[in-house]
Formats: C-alpha cells, sequence, structure tokens
C-alpha cells in the first residue's frame, strides 16, 4: 500500500536517478501538449458565444434564488430532479 506521508517521498526524491526522458516521450509529450491546444481552440470555435450564455443562466439563477428568498417559498431541488426523471 502506498505511504501518505510526503516526507518519504522527498527522502526518495534525492536517490532518484536522473535520467533522460527519450526521443519517444518527448514526441509524445509534444503531441499531448499540440492536440491539447487544437481542442481547447476547437470548443472556442463551436461556443463562441458560451460565456454570455454561461452568465445568462448565472443571473436567471441568481433572480431565481431572490425571488424565493423574497417571497419565502420552500424550495427542495432534490425533490425537484426526482420528478425530472420521471
Amino acid at each position: 500500500m502506498l505511504n501518505p506521508d510526503p516526507k518519504t517521498f522527498m527522502a526518495n526524491a534525492k536517490k532518484a536517478p536522473n535520467v533522460p526522458l527519450g526521443e519517444t516521450v518527448k514526441a509524445r509529450l509534444k503531441q499531448f501538449s499540440i492536440m491539447n491546444k487544437l481542442k481547447k481552440r476547437s470548443l472556442r470555435v463551436q461556443h463562441s458565444g458560451i460565456q454570455d450564455l454561461m452568465m445568462t443562466d448565472i443571473r436567471n439563477f441568481q433572480v431565481f434564488t431572490l425571488y424565493i428568498q423574497k417571497n419565502d417559498i420552500k424550495f427542495d431541488l432534490f425533490s425537484i430532479t426526482k420528478e425530472m426523471e420521471k
């Protein structure tokens, strides 16, 4: 089982050999980095207005919660989600 004590990891870190990663690992890391950047850019293109939509949703939720608090309405999110599943 793993020892969660960070002191043992730090003690063993001093004994670890300094081994180069190798060309294959470097190439895979570079490919992963490029794919990650590509995915982020494609998300921005696909959902260019997503931030505005999210902010609208947050504002609507804030208005909804203020309305519930102001009118002293009993609100149970668990029961609502159960009803929606039916």
